[in-house]
């Protein structure tokens, strides 16, 4: 557990005191609608507007808007998998969503060399510093097993929603794949490495990568 971690979850409660939980129930959800501790994480984060009707969007519908527009500039959107449901569970979704961080070495045998699970903040889990540590570790620990390393995987969880709100005939989307602070961090460590690194953020909807 980090530092950051432990802050986060020692004052989560105290994020609530002032917090309108009746603008959450003044919006109308098409679909299933999502847990409370996300939704509530959503209307922290986000301006919605009052009477809004929210969508909760799918790995399908993710897909769809990725065909049709340039909303995420190249990066790659898969649908979640047994790795990636397991990093959702871990991130706590149902109580206190945060980040956690895996870092794996993908290699030709197919043998698992991957880092322990760290747990972040609701919005921050490892620094540069420590993730590059992390990776000359695993890589070290690669080479002396003899594997053939073919890329360095990063991946970190996004606990947010991510919707379609439509209010007083207008729409917005609101994504969560990698962010600007993702792709910068990834380019920096990538200088460092000797093999291709993939920088992964999982949201509940689905996967986005890019390969640095």
């Amino acid at each position: 557990m980090t530092t950051q971690y432990l802050l986060d979850f020692l004052l989560y409660p105290l994020q609530w005191l002032n917090f309108d939980f009746k603008k959450i129930f003044s919006t109308t959800w098409r679909g299933e609608r999502p847990g409370m501790a996300l939704v509530a994480k959503l209307f922290k984060d986000v301006d919605i507007p009052e009477d809004a009707t929210l969508y909760h969007l799918d790995h399908d519908s993710l897909k769809v808007i990725q065909e049709g527009t340039a909303y995420f500039y190249g990066q790659i959107i898969k649908e979640n998998g047994p790795l990636e449901n397991c990093l959702l569970e871990k991130s706590s979704l149902k109580f206190f969503p945060h980040e956690v961080v895996l870092i794996s070495i993908k290699n030709s045998q197919n043998e698992l060399v991957c880092s322990e699970v760290y747990h972040g903040g609701q919005y921050w889990c490892r620094s540069e510093e420590n993730i590059r540590s992390e990776i000359n570790k695993l890589c070290f620990k690669a080479r002396k097993r003899g594997l053939t390393i073919e890329e360095i995987e990063v991946a970190h969880t996004h606990p947010s929603l991510e919707v379609l709100v439509e209010y007083s005939g207008e729409s917005k989307f609101i994504f969560n794949g990698l962010s600007k602070s993702d792709k910068e961090t990834a380019h920096r460590i990538a200088t460092f490495l000797d093999f291709p690194l993939r920088i992964k953020a999982i949201t509940p909807s689905a996967n986005y990568s890019m390969l640095f």
